[in-house]
């Protein structure tokens, strides 16, 4: 090969490196980013699987006592989580119950409902956030087995319990909380 030729070729080689970087740059640069906090996230979980359909779902005004919650078994109808939110989250997720034991949020996207358990004594935890699902919704236990529900433990409360999701103890799908 002559010189000129592999002048030509390193040239061209440069150009296309310059590119590909400015490419790779400019596309990071315009994805979205998450917002960054130094809290653990408690309200969003990697875990969710798309067990129903993502459907259109009506924020009910504040003063309806009751919403209606889509299902693959059926319409639901439970008290309005809109009524007396304890937060607001963004796209008009709310918390609806909290404590030292856990938080329960409500995802309208997807219909679905995220228990974060809060205490490392994971039994009681889970016990109590049971009971406040059930009473905050008015619901029976067989009915909020259609609902979709994640139950899950952040790393900082127990490392061994990170990473599944355990759903709701009294339903077919529930799982047992790993010993302690």
């Amino acid at each position: 090969m002559s010189k000129k030729i592999k002048t030509i070729l390193f040239v061209v080689g440069i150009i296309l490196l310059g590119i590909l970087v400015f490419l790779l740059f400019f596309r990071k640069a315009n994805q979205p980013s998450g917002t960054a906090t130094n809290q653990p996230d408690q309200y969003t979980s990697t875990n969710v699987s798309p067990s129903q359909p993502t459907s259109n779902f009506s924020i009910p005004d504040k003063t309806a006592p009751t919403m209606t919650i889509k299902t693959k078994q059926g319409d639901i109808q439970t008290n309005n989580l809109y009524k007396n939110p304890i937060e607001n989250l963004s796209k008009n997720g709310v918390v609806f119950g909290k404590s030292n034991d856990f938080i329960i949020s409500f995802f309208p996207q997807d219909q679905g409902f995220l228990i974060t358990l809060l205490n490392p004594d994971l039994a009681t935890a889970r016990t109590n956030a049971e009971n406040t699902f059930l009473q905050d919704l008015n619901i029976p236990k067989d009915q909020a087995c259609n609902l979709k529900v994640e139950l899950n433990v952040p790393s900082f409360v127990n490392e061994g319990a990170v990473g599944k999701n355990y759903g709701l103890s009294f339903c077919p799908n529930g799982k047992a909380l790993p010993k302690q």
